[in-house]
This record gives C-alpha cells, structure tokens and sequence, in this order.
C-alpha cells in the first residue's frame, strides 16, 4: 500500500484500518477457525501432497502476520501525520 499523498487519504487510512482491527479481523478469525476444522477433518480422510499442505498452511498463517502488519501502518500513519503537521506549521509561517 501506498503511503497516503494527503490529509483526506490519510484520514481514509485511519478509518479503514480502525474499522479492520474493530470489525474485520474478529470476522476472518472465526471464519479461519472454523476453515481450520474442516481443513483437520477433511486431512483425516484423504491425502493430501506436500505442496497441498503448504499452501494450506501458508493460507492459515496470515492470521499471525496481522499484528507486525498493522503495527507498520501505525508507525507509517504516524511518520506521515507528523510531515502533513510540519507542512501546515510551514504553511501557516508563510500565510
């Protein structure tokens, strides 16, 4: 994802990833858990190659990923918050 190119973007930003942390990733957790009980049935009665159960696995394992992922656009929302601030301040100087 692109960093935002303005305060509109940057809010939009704001508010998507609120509204994935509040409501999203609750959602896809439970619809991975219950992908994850029928993946353990279902590996109970047929075979499955290597290559099947990496990606199976690689599927399951984004969930895990979530927390340094949204950490890094905590931190880049800052950093951009802080430039946008700095730009009006320089701004303001010259009004």
């Amino acid at each position: 994802m692109a960093p935002p190119a303005n305060a509109t973007e940057l809010n939009a930003l704001i508010d998507y990833v609120a509204k994935v942390e509040a409501e999203t990733l609750a959602l896809l957790d439970k619809k991975l858990v219950q992908s994850q009980q029928r993946m353990s049935f279902l590996i109970d009665y047929i075979s499955m190659s290597a290559d099947d159960l990496k990606l199976s696995l690689d599927t399951f394992a984004w969930s895990g990923r979530m927390p340094s992922i949204l950490e890094d656009n905590k931190a880049m929302v800052a950093e951009k918050r802080l430039q946008f601030e700095e730009a009006l301040k320089v701004l303001q100087f010259y009004s």
